[in-house]
């Protein structure tokens, strides 16, 4: 942010958008970031400069994330961050993460998806900031929360309504069973009519027995759909 007060301009941001400030409180943000706090500036490129750290603490269900994700048939975890690099690191290593990036403007978040797509991967994008909208937009598969930005929320695929990381794995393992409950409805459906419709056309079937017949097929259908509700 950029501003005047009492004829003065002012400064809020990281280092590099204030600017100059007293050594004082250049050490004092170096000392913070090295402790992984996220470090905002306020100056007036002279001889005044307040410093705030910031924390930001990790979401619940963040520990061995990656581990579990690898399990359910994730090839690599990246946490992409525009904090510094300290945050970065620690958030990363309770993850799990097999790589970190800090310091990304949302275009370096944005540039780094596309190049994975263009390598031909398949990327899931898990974002909650303002500044994620693009690569969650970009991304084959995004989720978000439900407390992130509207911006956010609009561009992602799903939504957590909870704060915990452990319903993104739980998300892969309903979306996995989903599709073998998807199939085998298929694969009923179409061994039913192989065998129906011939028996049908061929006069083997009274019009009762055949309504009998589809009522059956539905319900097997729908009950076995139903088992999805209980899928963890």
């Amino acid at each position: 942010m950029s501003g005047e007060a009492a004829g003065q301009a002012w400064r809020l941001g990281s280092h590099d958008h204030v600017g100059t400030v007293p050594d004082e409180a250049s050490r004092a943000a170096a000392r913070w970031q090295a402790e992984g706090a996220l470090v905002a500036l306020l100056s007036n490129g002279a001889d005044r400069a307040a410093g705030f750290a910031i924390a930001d603490p990790a979401r619940a269900g963040i520990d061995g994330l990656g581990e579990t994700l690898r399990g359910l048939g994730l090839a690599r975890l990246v946490c992409l961050s525009g904090d510094a690099g300290a945050d970065v690191a620690r958030v990363a290593n309770l993850a799990g993460c097999d790589e970190w990036i800090a310091g990304c403007t949302p275009h370096d978040k944005l540039a780094w998806v596309q190049r994975q797509q263009a390598d031909g991967h398949l990327v899931l994008m898990v974002g909650d900031g303002l500044n994620d909208a693009a690569t969650l937009a970009a991304a084959d598969a995004s989720i978000s929360f439900a407390d992130a930005p509207r911006l956010s929320r609009s561009a992602a695929d799903w939504l957590i309504t909870g704060e915990s990381l452990a319903a993104v794995p739980r998300a892969r393992r309903i979306a996995r069973f989903a599709r073998a409950v998807l199939r085998q409805n298929l694969a009923w459906a179409a061994a039913y009519n192989l065998l129906a419709v011939p028996l049908a056309a061929g006069g083997l079937v009274t019009p009762w027995w055949a309504a009998f017949g589809m009522a059956a097929s539905s319900t097997v259908v729908v009950a076995n759909a139903l088992r999805i509700n209980r899928a963890t």
